[in-house]
């Protein structure tokens, strides 16, 4: 297949050079940097500081280190149980498997220009896909060496649910339904967190969006895997008139990531707590007060499935 964005010079190093500012593969190189919509809204700071990733070619095909992605932007991976290798905040929104043309994003396949390649222990992804894969989580400029990514330094929270600072309770704030549910939740206090778990019968541990996952489905209720796509679901819910069961939504922070990304999932108890299963505090399922300027500063919505 004719790959016209590559310069000959490309073939020759390992790292991508040669190529001047106004060569072919320096213009369609800009194909691949964040959208002009996302610079207009997102822009960082003039004299921001920004953090670069190194191009390689591999297979006259340009790359980047997935791990170099996600240590500049905040993201964690592991290899999960089916050897593919995910990547996300809390758990794994993103999956690539090497040597495969896909990649999966919540739960949905997306097509890749090239395969994902490991060399020495190291995944990397197709520097044609980061726009796709990553468009929405980071502000970053492809230059004809290495990629430059730039803090999103005007991203604001943004809950237009919610009408005070502070997590409260409906005034009917229970129901059998919801009582029962967070009895069960409370059954596995103290288990361990492993991003990426499987199914708590075979793992025996969850990550926050695992954890909902087989809570709800005790009770019959069919949750996506992530928390991004559980986000989508159910009913928006301000923070001031929460009930038990309800679905706490938070960003993770990181300085080259977008602020308003659903990292994290949390299932709300009534009276300021929630239940959830997190790598921090005590590193698994546990009980924390969310009236905190931690949870406050970070808490995008919250969702309602349990009535």
């Amino acid at each position: 297949m004719k790959i016209r964005w590559l310069c000959p010079a490309i073939f020759a190093v390992t790292m991508l050079a040669g190529c001047g500012s106004n060569s072919p593969l320096a213009e369609d190189l800009k194909r691949y940097t964040t959208s002009p919509e996302d610079h207009a809204a997102q822009s960082p700071e003039p004299f921001a500081e920004a953090r670069r990733v190194r191009i390689r070619a591999l297979d006259n095909t340009p790359y980047v280190s997935l791990q170099d992605v996600m240590s500049t932007t905040g993201l964690r991976g592991a290899r999960l149980q089916d050897g593919s290798y995910g990547v996300g905040d809390h758990d794994p929104i993103w999956s690539f498997q090497a040597g495969e043309r896909k990649a999966t994003v919540d739960g949905k396949q997306r097509e890749l220009a090239a395969p994902a390649l490991e060399e020495r222990d190291e995944l990397y992804i197709p520097l044609s896909a980061l726009q796709s894969l990553f468009g929405d989580v980071a502000i970053f400029k492809v230059e004809s060496r290495h990629v430059e990514f730039y803090p999103r330094t005007t991203d604001k929270h943004i809950d237009a649910h919610r009408e005070s600072a502070d997590f409260s309770d409906a005034v009917s704030a229970k129901s059998t339904a919801t009582v029962n549910m967070i009895a069960y939740a409370k059954n596995f206090l103290g288990v361990n967190y492993d991003f990426g778990a499987g199914s708590y019968a075979q793992s025996g541990k969850f990550d926050c969006s695992s954890y909902v996952q087989h809570v709800f489905g005790h009770f019959g209720i069919d949750m996506p895997r992530t928390a991004r796509e559980q986000a989508q679901g159910g009913t928006p819910v301000s923070s001031s008139s929460l009930i038990p069961g309800d679905l706490l939504f938070f960003n993770v922070p990181g300085t080259f990531k977008n602020r308003q990304a659903v990292g994290h999932v949390g299932i709300y108890m009534g009276e300021g707590n929630m239940i959830h299963a997190s790598p921090a505090g005590d590193n698994g399922v546990q009980i924390t007060p969310v009236n905190s300027r931690y949870w406050q500063n970070n808490f995008l919505h919250a969702r309602r499935y349990v009535q």
